[in-house]
């Protein structure tokens, strides 16, 4: 017996050493965090607590060319002061974000809690702030569209965004308004993953802060009453500058025999038009890894062809000669569009050799030709260049089977056109052309429809299957009807959506609150013209082949004239979120409308002192 209870205790305290040193033996094999970091912007781990980023953006007035920049652009190095904002050389006003054009880069790990302050400094103006990339899923009154998600945030006030970092990648910060005039406030968002779940890490050595490509528009003439017959040019600037006027271009700086991972984001573009732009770096190649924050199979290309509001990522091998090399960024038809330059300088390389701005739009200074382009039109199925076209990009991320269904739970058409209107208030012209989704054209609602969708008017509302009377008298005198275009998704639905540009325009749209995959493109017929005939097209005739191996993931998209597009997504996220225009103009004129997916009261609730407004009405009363 005595013999028993003793083996008894030896067997279990062998058990107990043996579960002691299987714990030591996973925590010495386990990479733990060997920092205390005090910002935000610092390497992820995945055994990280996610932390508390508090930020402060102060939205303003100040000047190009100001007192910070001292001697610029005589002293060449005073161009590269702190708080100098040269852009091309000329003097200017201009609004900003912390005194920097563009705004500061914004650097979190996934899943860390963001807290920014914005303070409107700008006056008589109002506006919210969008983080573009981020599906805010438990709080998408975070989201920063004025009248849909929020009150704009009026001057001299401050308001504070709260939201997690839920989804990796590069993404974008952005004033969301009508106002091309505030389309210079914007900034990059970057969430980095833990680097043990980067799928593509083999690819590179370096993932730098300092590597961030901001390519955006600039007019010099710029103001809030620019309309489609302004011919001013408008300038490409990369990080905010461009080199004009004798000051200094951009300065990427890079160790020789190093891989670098950029990550480029292109915001803005011409007035009334989506100007798509051809990415280049002389004498190297580079692989891409990622649009939209998500990340493809590697392409090894020598350019890159995007439209705004669209992101990549990619390498660059540090190969060539100790020397300065040209990062271009060209317009591709945009006529009214300057290019623009930045440098790649390897480290050693002392001499900082300034090229001058190419200004050779065609595609004959790519002699040896083979770009990734994310559109669809006729060039991609062209034989003369090595192309990879939208349709071609691959995902690692394998489709889910509830998506690649033959019967989505919900398929909805949107027809992308544009009318003659009378017109009554813009410019002197007799008529204007009006964009419309369906036949309609989206109004913004008097109150905001997360917060305060009880106090809008029923009649306010309209989608294909409801017209308001008010229209209905429009639509005869040749008026558009303008409504707030909302379209109800049941919740948890697999939704396909079927966009057919029939515009005479390029259109770029980004869906708010989710990304989807591009399951087909399609040339429309020049027979096929009602959306009766598009689903006879597609369902009767089944003309349209949908493509489940591996489709390209994104939020931002562009729809070629005269081509059908069609996208797929699971409707999990429940809230009211916009579908847009990317271009100002456009949106400002009503090209745009609403997902209201699932029921209000699915919705996480808004606090209780979030910010109100919409109509007021006074009380009855005689003046004595």
């Amino acid at each position: 017996m005595k013999k028993n209870s003793f083996l008894t205790v030896i067997l279990r305290s062998l058990i107990i050493i043996g579960l002691i040193l299987s714990v030591c033996l996973i925590l010495y094999f386990t990479p733990l965090p060997n920092h205390y970091p005090q910002s935000c912007s610092r390497p992820c781990h995945e055994l990280d607590w996610p932390m508390i980023c508090r930020i402060k953006l102060t939205l303003e007035r100040f000047q190009t060319l100001g007192n910070p920049c001292k001697g610029c652009p005589g002293n060449i190095s005073d161009c590269y002061i702190n708080g100098c904002i040269t852009v091309d050389g000329q003097s200017k006003g201009i609004l900003t974000v912390n005194r920097q054009f563009p705004g500061p880069t914004l650097e979190v790990c996934q899943y860390d809690i963001v807290l920014v302050d914005i303070v409107n400094r700008i006056p008589g103006q109002s506006f919210g702030v969008h983080w573009r990339g981020q599906s805010q899923s438990e709080t998408p009154f975070m989201d920063g569209v004025p009248m849909i998600t929020q009150c704009p945030i009026p001057s001299l006030t401050t308001f504070q965004y709260k939201f997690r970092a839920s989804e990796p990648g590069t993404h974008i910060w952005q004033v969301n308004t009508g106002e091309e005039y505030l389309d210079t406030l914007f900034g990059p968002l970057i969430v980095k993953k833990p680097y043990s779940k980067e799928i593509n890490k083999n690819y590179y050595d370096t993932d730098d802060k300092k590597n961030v490509v901001v390519i955006h528009t600039w007019n010099p003439l710029k103001n809030n009453f620019l309309y489609e017959d302004d011919a001013s040019k408008t300038k490409l600037l990369i990080n905010g500058k461009t080199q004009e006027n004798d000051v200094p271009p951009f300065v990427f700086n890079v160790t020789a025999g190093k891989r670098h991972r950029f990550r480029v984001i292109y915001v803005g573009s011409e007035p009334e038009k989506n100007c798509q732009i051809r990415f280049s770096i002389d004498e190297h190649k580079f692989f891409v890894i990622g649009f939209d924050g998500k990340s493809i199979q590697p392409e090894m290309v020598t350019s890159v062809k995007l439209f705004p509001g669209e992101r990549f990522d990619f390498v660059l091998s540090a190969n060539q000669k100790m020397a300065s090399y040209s990062m271009k960024a060209t317009p591709v038809q945009c006529l009214n569009l300057l290019s623009t330059s930045a440098l790649i300088q390897y480290e050693g390389n002392e001499k900082k050799n300034f090229v001058n701005v190419f200004n050779n739009n065609d595609l004959s200074s790519f002699p040896e030709f083979f770009e990734i382009s994310t559109s669809f039109d006729e060039d991609c199925k062209s034989d003369e260049f090595s192309r990879i076209c939208i349709q071609n990009i691959r995902s690692y991320e394998k489709i889910p089977k509830e998506l690649a269904i033959e019967k989505p739970d919900f398929k909805y058409y949107l027809i992308i056109d544009s009318t003659m209107s009378t017109n009554h208030n813009i410019g002197m012209k007799e008529t204007v052309r009006i964009k419309q989704i369906n036949n309609l054209t989206m109004l913004l609602p008097s109150s905001p429809l997360v917060s305060q969708s009880y106090q809008i008017s029923p009649d306010s509302f309209c989608d294909e299957n409801f017209i308001p009377e008010k229209c209905k008298k429009n639509l005869v005198e040749n008026f558009p009807c303008e409504c707030v275009h909302v379209v109800k998704i049941p919740l948890n639905s697999v939704v396909e959506l079927v966009l057919v540009n029939k515009d005479e325009s390029d259109h770029v749209f980004h869906l708010h609150g989710y990304s989807f995959r591009i399951v087909g493109i399609s040339k429309v017929p020049t027979f096929v013209a009602t959306k009766e005939q598009i689903k006879q097209f597609d369902d009767v005739n089944k003309q349209i082949f949908r493509n489940f191996n591996y489709p390209v993931v994104k939020d931002t998209l562009a729809l070629s004239s005269g081509y059908l597009y069609v996208i797929r997504f699971k409707a999990d996220n429940p809230g009211y979120w916009l579908f847009d225009e990317e271009n100002s103009s456009h949106f400002s004129k009503g090209l745009s409308l609403v997902f209201k997916v699932g029921r209000e009261s699915d919705f996480p609730n808004v606090p209780d002192n979030f910010p109100k407004c919409g109509d007021w009405i006074g009380p009855e009363f005689f003046f004595a």
